[in-house]
């Protein structure tokens, strides 16, 4: 189903390398790959289709199927199977008495509902209020607050990074070239931005600059090979100015053939911290005479509208490296534009193209790390993104949850929240 290009997935990339499936027996499958390709096992570490429920559904259809809608029609196979969904309002999910694990009496909660709320600031009040015992994901700018209520907030650098994505199709531009076709102008804009002002003012301190998509720490972590862009308004002009950018003597926007540099800059609205740092950038861009515009949409709709066609200008969105496996192929090369992948801003860089293939060809891990060093050196030269910064999502307990020190939540992964639920307890305030 991931293969054929009817369904547009996403994880496209990852699957056309498999050459064929065999079935050995009912619980054995033998998978066959064209050719190496190192992060395999990664990929399938993913949730396993229901062949008895889906394999008679046309493609077309499958979108539509109740099997994604409608509880009844779920398979699940955690401690707790989904059985309520209210559209825009909750999904409950109670103790599965059919669990397959041995420890399933072990499950002391009984029920869980997920609330779902328009914004993070809703969120946020919710748990202050009582009316819910957890929230991820609490804007930083509210973390003090929380915390002076006396409940339980837990924050660390996450393996997720923020990024401004170009866009460099022309039918994003009337026909025209991308004002972000000329590698100079990507990185007068990495110096125009003031990412350190961002991680004091808007992140509180809570990210961590980053130069390119590996997490730090990882053995694929490039460290000092990826180019770093530290705030330059001077350089930035320099640059813009050698790359044929010129401003108006009265407005001091900038222009070059007769088009002026002005774009806009999409995210998701409800999002406060991605409508904070869009103001900052409008404001630093500003600066350096290009005209950014913040444009918040909802966020179902930008999916499926902009961002999965790559129809848009400019977007601030983030990636998670929870992967263990440093491969992005999908994301930048040019094999992967949509529809047939994740490289939705058209990017094009034949020389990246094929070190992310040389990078996955080899499972010796010191080939692959010198290889990603050179990733990381013509990706952050050649910038598809501005990489703004590693960031985490603060998660906030109420006073009911408890647990023992091996099960709390880890808020350094990306789900992390969620680890040890199964061995968590809830107390009744008195």
């Amino acid at each position: 189903t991931i293969k054929n290009p009817e369904a547009a997935s996403p994880g496209i990339s990852s699957y056309d390398k498999v050459d064929k499936v065999e079935v050995i027996d009912p619980q054995t499958a033998k998978i066959t790959l064209k050719s190496v390709y190192a992060p395999f096992i990664n990929v399938l570490v993913s949730s396993i289709v229901p062949s008895h429920v889906l394999k008679d559904i046309p493609l077309k259809e499958l979108e539509k199927n109740a099997f994604g809608t409608d509880p009844a029609k779920a398979v699940t196979n955690g401690p707790w199977k989904w059985t309520e969904w209210k559209q825009k309002q909750y999904l409950s999910f109670e103790k599965d008495a059919n669990y397959w694990a041995k420890d399933v009496n072990d499950v002391n909660i009984d029920k869980v509902v997920y609330k779902i709320y328009a914004d993070q600031n809703t969120n946020v009040q919710a748990i202050i209020k009582g009316d819910i015992d957890m929230v991820s994901g609490i804007p930083v700018t509210q973390v003090e607050a929380v915390k002076a209520k006396g409940l339980n907030v837990l924050l660390a650098p996450g393996p997720l990074y923020e990024y401004m994505s170009f866009n460099f199709n022309k039918m994003n531009w009337g026909g025209k070239e991308s004002p972000f076709a000329g590698e100079k102008t990507r990185q007068a804009i990495a110096y125009a931005l003031n990412r350190q002002g961002i991680l004091d003012n808007v992140l509180k301190g809570t990210g961590k600059a980053l130069n390119a998509p590996f997490l730090p720490g990882t053995w694929a972590d490039p460290g000092a090979d990826a180019v770093t862009y530290n705030y330059d308004v001077e350089k930035s002009k320099a640059l813009l100015a050698e790359d044929g950018w010129v401003a108006d003597p009265k407005t001091g926007i900038l222009a070059k053939n007769g088009q002026k540099f002005e774009f806009e800059l999409q995210y998701n609205a409800g999002n406060s911290r991605r409508e904070a740092v869009s103001a900052v950038i409008q404001d630093n861009l500003k600066a350096v005479g290009i005209v950014a515009t913040p444009k918040a949409i909802d966020f179902s709709s930008w999916i499926e509208q902009n961002i999965n066609p790559g129809k848009f200008q400019a977007i601030l969105l983030s990636w998670s490296l929870n992967s263990p496996d440093p491969d992005a192929e999908s994301i930048f090369s040019s094999k992967y534009f949509p529809p047939n992948g994740q490289n939705s801003g058209w990017y094009n860089n034949p020389t990246l193209d094929k070190l992310w293939v040389d990078g996955y060809s080899t499972t010796d891990q010191e080939k692959r790390k010198e290889i990603y060093k050179q990733v990381a050196q013509q990706i952050s030269t050649n910038l598809p993104y501005v990489f703004l910064y590693q960031y985490g999502t603060p998660e906030v307990l109420g006073p009911r949850v408890k647990y023992a020190a091996e099960d709390a939540p880890v808020a350094a992964l990306a789900y992390g929240y969620f680890f040890g639920i199964n061995k968590w307890w809830v107390e009744d305030s008195k």
